[in-house]
Protein backbone atom coordinates (compact mmCIF):
# COMPACT_ATOMS: atom_id res chain seq x y z
CA UNK A 1 0.00 0.00 0.00
CA UNK A 2 1.50 3.31 -1.08
CA UNK A 3 1.23 6.68 0.64
CA UNK A 4 -1.73 7.83 -1.46
CA UNK A 5 -3.76 4.75 -0.63
CA UNK A 6 -2.92 5.10 3.08
CA UNK A 7 -4.02 8.73 3.04
CA UNK A 8 -7.34 7.93 1.30
CA UNK A 9 -7.96 5.07 3.73
CA UNK A 10 -7.34 7.37 6.69
CA UNK A 11 -9.72 10.03 5.32
CA UNK A 12 -12.38 7.40 4.70
CA UNK A 13 -12.01 6.09 8.26
CA UNK A 14 -12.36 9.61 9.66
CA UNK A 15 -15.46 10.36 7.61
CA UNK A 16 -17.01 7.05 8.63
CA UNK A 17 -16.79 7.89 12.37
CA UNK A 18 -16.96 11.70 12.55
CA UNK A 19 -17.87 11.94 16.24
CA UNK A 20 -15.10 9.56 17.29
CA UNK A 21 -12.56 11.41 15.12
CA UNK A 22 -13.58 14.80 16.55
CA UNK A 23 -13.45 13.63 20.16
CA UNK A 24 -10.10 11.99 19.52
CA UNK A 25 -8.61 15.15 18.05
CA UNK A 26 -10.18 17.41 20.67
CA UNK A 27 -7.26 17.03 23.07
CA UNK A 28 -4.76 18.05 20.39
CA UNK A 29 -6.98 20.95 19.23
CA UNK A 30 -7.38 22.29 22.79
CA UNK A 31 -3.69 21.86 23.55
CA UNK A 32 -2.52 23.68 20.41
CA UNK A 33 -5.07 26.46 20.92
CA UNK A 34 -4.00 26.84 24.57
CA UNK A 35 -0.33 27.17 23.63
CA UNK A 36 -1.11 29.76 20.95
CA UNK A 37 -3.35 31.81 23.26
CA UNK A 38 -0.89 31.69 26.17
CA UNK A 39 2.07 32.73 24.02
CA UNK A 40 0.03 35.55 22.46
CA UNK A 41 -1.19 36.82 25.83
CA UNK A 42 2.29 36.64 27.32
CA UNK A 43 3.84 38.53 24.43
CA UNK A 44 1.10 41.15 24.57
CA UNK A 45 1.49 41.54 28.33
CA UNK A 46 5.25 41.93 28.01
CA UNK A 47 4.87 44.54 25.26
CA UNK A 48 2.29 46.44 27.33
CA UNK A 49 4.44 46.43 30.47
CA UNK A 50 7.49 47.63 28.56
CA UNK A 51 5.48 50.44 26.96
CA UNK A 52 4.22 51.53 30.38
CA UNK A 53 7.75 51.59 31.78
CA UNK A 54 8.96 53.55 28.76
CA UNK A 55 6.12 56.04 29.25
CA UNK A 56 7.14 56.57 32.86
CA UNK A 57 10.76 56.90 31.80
CA UNK A 58 13.55 54.35 31.79
CA UNK A 59 15.82 56.98 33.37
CA UNK A 60 13.70 57.12 36.56
CA UNK A 61 15.17 55.87 39.85
CA UNK A 62 13.07 55.05 42.92
CA UNK A 63 14.63 55.46 46.36
CA UNK A 64 13.14 54.20 49.62
CA UNK A 65 14.78 55.27 52.89
CA UNK A 66 13.91 53.82 56.30
CA UNK A 67 14.42 56.32 59.09
CA UNK A 68 16.51 55.51 62.17
CA UNK A 69 14.88 56.95 65.30
CA UNK A 70 17.19 59.41 67.04
CA UNK A 71 19.92 59.16 64.41
CA UNK A 72 20.96 61.20 61.39
CA UNK A 73 18.64 60.45 58.48
CA UNK A 74 18.79 61.39 54.82
CA UNK A 75 16.37 64.16 53.83
CA UNK A 76 15.35 66.08 50.73
CA UNK A 77 18.21 68.57 51.13
CA UNK A 78 20.75 65.73 50.85
CA UNK A 79 19.25 64.68 47.52
CA UNK A 80 19.07 68.26 46.24
CA UNK A 81 22.76 68.75 47.11
CA UNK A 82 23.60 65.50 45.34
CA UNK A 83 21.81 66.70 42.20
CA UNK A 84 23.81 69.95 42.28
CA UNK A 85 27.06 68.05 42.78
CA UNK A 86 26.47 65.56 39.95
CA UNK A 87 24.50 67.39 37.23
CA UNK A 88 26.05 65.09 34.62
CA UNK A 89 24.22 62.12 36.17
CA UNK A 90 21.15 63.52 37.96
CA UNK A 91 18.60 65.68 36.17
CA UNK A 92 16.00 66.20 38.90
CA UNK A 93 15.00 65.02 42.37
CA UNK A 94 11.66 65.07 44.15
CA UNK A 95 10.38 63.54 47.38
CA UNK A 96 7.49 61.15 46.72
CA UNK A 97 5.56 60.21 49.85
CA UNK A 98 2.44 58.07 49.63
CA UNK A 99 -0.46 59.38 51.72
CA UNK A 100 -3.20 57.17 53.13
CA UNK A 101 -5.93 59.80 53.68
CA UNK A 102 -9.39 59.17 52.21
CA UNK A 103 -10.40 61.56 49.41
CA UNK A 104 -13.88 63.12 49.61
CA UNK A 105 -15.91 65.59 47.61
CA UNK A 106 -19.30 66.36 49.08
CA UNK A 107 -20.94 63.05 49.94
CA UNK A 108 -18.76 61.08 47.51
CA UNK A 109 -15.77 59.10 48.78
CA UNK A 110 -12.82 57.89 46.69
CA UNK A 111 -10.92 55.18 48.56
CA UNK A 112 -8.77 53.93 45.68
CA UNK A 113 -7.28 57.30 44.75
CA UNK A 114 -3.48 57.47 44.98
CA UNK A 115 -2.35 60.54 46.94
CA UNK A 116 1.34 61.43 46.74
CA UNK A 117 3.29 64.24 48.36
CA UNK A 118 5.81 65.69 45.90
CA UNK A 119 7.82 68.83 45.27
CA UNK A 120 7.60 71.20 42.32
CA UNK A 121 10.57 69.47 40.68
CA UNK A 122 8.44 66.44 39.77
CA UNK A 123 7.16 68.56 36.87
CA UNK A 124 9.52 69.77 34.16
CA UNK A 125 8.23 72.94 32.41
CA UNK A 126 10.68 72.41 29.52
CA UNK A 127 9.19 69.02 28.59
CA UNK A 128 5.72 69.95 29.93
CA UNK A 129 5.41 66.67 31.80
CA UNK A 130 6.15 65.01 35.12
CA UNK A 131 8.84 62.41 35.70
CA UNK A 132 6.02 59.85 35.40
CA UNK A 133 5.15 61.09 31.90
CA UNK A 134 1.94 62.96 32.84
CA UNK A 135 1.10 66.22 31.07
CA UNK A 136 -0.88 69.25 32.22
CA UNK A 137 -4.43 69.60 30.93
CA UNK A 138 -5.57 72.77 32.68
CA UNK A 139 -4.31 75.15 35.37
CA UNK A 140 -0.77 74.84 36.70
CA UNK A 141 1.43 72.45 38.65
CA UNK A 142 2.71 72.88 42.21
CA UNK A 143 5.14 75.78 42.54
CA UNK A 144 8.14 76.32 44.82
CA UNK A 145 6.05 78.65 46.99
CA UNK A 146 3.29 76.04 47.31
CA UNK A 147 5.78 73.45 48.52
CA UNK A 148 7.83 75.79 50.72
CA UNK A 149 4.74 77.12 52.53
CA UNK A 150 2.90 73.76 52.58
CA UNK A 151 -0.14 75.36 51.02
CA UNK A 152 -3.28 73.27 50.79
CA UNK A 153 -3.37 73.02 47.01
CA UNK A 154 -3.33 69.95 44.78
CA UNK A 155 -3.18 68.68 41.21
CA UNK A 156 -5.60 65.89 40.22
CA UNK A 157 -5.66 63.27 37.47
CA UNK A 158 -8.19 63.12 34.66
CA UNK A 159 -10.41 60.55 36.42
CA UNK A 160 -11.04 62.75 39.46
CA UNK A 161 -11.39 65.82 37.26
CA UNK A 162 -14.25 64.15 35.38
CA UNK A 163 -15.81 62.14 38.20
CA UNK A 164 -15.74 64.93 40.78
CA UNK A 165 -16.03 68.12 38.79
CA UNK A 166 -17.27 67.19 35.33
CA UNK A 167 -14.01 68.27 33.69
CA UNK A 168 -13.89 71.70 35.40
CA UNK A 169 -11.76 70.93 38.44
CA UNK A 170 -9.50 74.00 38.59
CA UNK A 171 -10.60 76.20 41.48
CA UNK A 172 -12.77 73.49 43.05
CA UNK A 173 -12.27 71.98 46.50
CA UNK A 174 -11.90 68.48 47.94
CA UNK A 175 -10.74 66.96 51.21
CA UNK A 176 -7.96 64.47 51.94
CA UNK A 177 -8.17 62.87 55.35
CA UNK A 178 -10.60 65.62 56.35
CA UNK A 179 -8.20 68.40 55.32
CA UNK A 180 -9.53 70.78 52.61
CA UNK A 181 -7.52 71.33 49.41
CA UNK A 182 -8.00 73.59 46.41
CA UNK A 183 -7.43 72.14 42.94
CA UNK A 184 -4.95 74.30 41.00
CA UNK A 185 -4.33 71.97 38.05
CA UNK A 186 -5.53 68.89 36.22
CA UNK A 187 -3.54 66.33 34.24
CA UNK A 188 -4.27 64.76 30.85
CA UNK A 189 -5.53 61.22 30.48
CA UNK A 190 -2.70 58.68 30.29
CA UNK A 191 -4.52 55.45 31.19
CA UNK A 192 -8.25 54.75 30.86
CA UNK A 193 -9.63 57.34 33.33
CA UNK A 194 -11.28 54.76 35.56
CA UNK A 195 -11.28 54.35 39.33
CA UNK A 196 -7.95 53.01 40.60
CA UNK A 197 -6.24 53.49 37.23
CA UNK A 198 -3.16 55.56 36.43
CA UNK A 199 -5.43 58.61 36.05
CA UNK A 200 -6.85 58.31 39.58
CA UNK A 201 -4.27 60.30 41.57
CA UNK A 202 -3.60 63.53 43.45
CA UNK A 203 -0.34 65.45 43.94
CA UNK A 204 0.06 67.60 47.07
CA UNK A 205 3.09 69.37 48.63
CA UNK A 206 5.22 66.70 50.28
CA UNK A 207 5.55 68.63 53.55
CA UNK A 208 1.88 67.92 54.26
CA UNK A 209 2.34 64.15 54.05
CA UNK A 210 3.03 63.56 57.79
CA UNK A 211 -0.01 65.66 58.71
CA UNK A 212 -2.32 63.82 56.31
CA UNK A 213 -0.96 60.45 57.41
CA UNK A 214 -1.48 61.38 61.05
CA UNK A 215 2.25 60.97 61.75
CA UNK A 216 3.50 64.44 62.56
CA UNK A 217 6.61 62.95 64.11
CA UNK A 218 7.59 61.13 60.92
CA UNK A 219 6.23 58.15 59.05
CA UNK A 220 9.37 56.05 59.47
CA UNK A 221 9.97 55.85 55.72
CA UNK A 222 10.70 58.36 52.97
CA UNK A 223 10.52 58.02 49.23
CA UNK A 224 12.24 59.91 46.42
CA UNK A 225 12.08 59.93 42.66
CA UNK A 226 15.34 60.71 40.90
CA UNK A 227 15.54 61.28 37.15
CA UNK A 228 18.93 60.62 35.60
CA UNK A 229 20.07 62.69 32.64
CA UNK A 230 19.60 59.70 30.31
CA UNK A 231 19.11 55.95 30.28
CA UNK A 232 22.87 55.50 29.89
CA UNK A 233 23.65 57.46 33.08
CA UNK A 234 21.02 55.78 35.29
CA UNK A 235 23.54 53.25 36.64
CA UNK A 236 26.02 56.01 37.51
CA UNK A 237 23.24 58.04 39.16
CA UNK A 238 22.22 54.99 41.19
CA UNK A 239 25.85 54.56 42.28
CA UNK A 240 26.25 58.11 43.62
CA UNK A 241 22.90 57.85 45.44
CA UNK A 242 23.90 54.60 47.11
CA UNK A 243 27.29 56.06 48.08
CA UNK A 244 25.63 59.05 49.75
CA UNK A 245 23.14 56.88 51.64
CA UNK A 246 25.85 54.47 52.78
CA UNK A 247 27.89 57.36 54.19
CA UNK A 248 24.86 58.42 56.22
CA UNK A 249 23.56 55.04 57.41
CA UNK A 250 26.68 52.85 57.11
CA UNK A 251 24.31 49.96 56.45
CA UNK A 252 22.67 49.18 53.10
CA UNK A 253 19.66 47.56 54.78
CA UNK A 254 18.28 51.03 55.64
CA UNK A 255 17.61 52.01 52.06
CA UNK A 256 16.70 50.63 48.66
CA UNK A 257 17.58 52.12 45.28
CA UNK A 258 16.16 50.62 42.09
CA UNK A 259 16.14 51.88 38.50
CA UNK A 260 13.31 51.47 36.00
CA UNK A 261 15.61 49.35 33.84
CA UNK A 262 16.03 46.92 36.76
CA UNK A 263 12.28 46.88 37.34
CA UNK A 264 11.74 46.09 33.66
CA UNK A 265 14.21 43.21 33.90
CA UNK A 266 12.46 41.90 37.02
CA UNK A 267 9.05 42.06 35.33
CA UNK A 268 10.40 40.34 32.22
CA UNK A 269 11.88 37.57 34.38
CA UNK A 270 8.61 37.10 36.27
CA UNK A 271 6.61 37.02 33.05
CA UNK A 272 9.12 34.56 31.58
CA UNK A 273 8.68 32.16 34.51
CA UNK A 274 4.90 32.52 34.38
CA UNK A 275 4.89 31.89 30.63
CA UNK A 276 7.03 28.78 31.05
CA UNK A 277 4.69 27.33 33.69
CA UNK A 278 1.58 28.02 31.59
CA UNK A 279 3.15 26.57 28.45
CA UNK A 280 4.12 23.40 30.37
CA UNK A 281 0.52 23.09 31.58
CA UNK A 282 -0.76 23.54 28.03
CA UNK A 283 1.79 21.04 26.75
CA UNK A 284 0.30 18.44 29.09
CA UNK A 285 -2.95 18.79 27.12
CA UNK A 286 -1.00 18.01 23.94
CA UNK A 287 0.53 14.92 25.53
CA UNK A 288 -2.85 13.72 26.82
CA UNK A 289 -4.42 14.34 23.43
CA UNK A 290 -1.61 12.45 21.70
CA UNK A 291 -2.01 9.49 24.04
CA UNK A 292 -5.75 9.49 23.36
CA UNK A 293 -5.21 9.39 19.61
CA UNK A 294 -2.61 6.65 19.92
CA UNK A 295 -4.96 4.63 22.10
CA UNK A 296 -7.80 4.88 19.53
CA UNK A 297 -5.43 3.92 16.72
CA UNK A 298 -4.32 0.84 18.63
CA UNK A 299 -7.93 -0.14 19.35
Amino acid sequence: MNVGQSFRLAIKSLLTSKARALLTMLGIIIGVAAVIVIVSLGTGMQTYMNSQFEQVGVNLIQVMVYEQPGNRNADADDFYELAEKYPQYIDSVTPALTISGVVRHGADEYERTSVTGVSETVYNPETSQTVNGEQMEDGRFLSYVDVERNQHVCVVGSYLNEAMFGGRGVGQSLTIGGVPFTVIGTMRETADSTEGSGDDFIYVPYGLAPQLNGTAGGSGMSGYLVASTSEDTSSAAKGVIESMLFRIYEDSSWYQVITMAEMMDMMDSMLGVLMTILIVIAAISLVVGGIGIMNIMLV
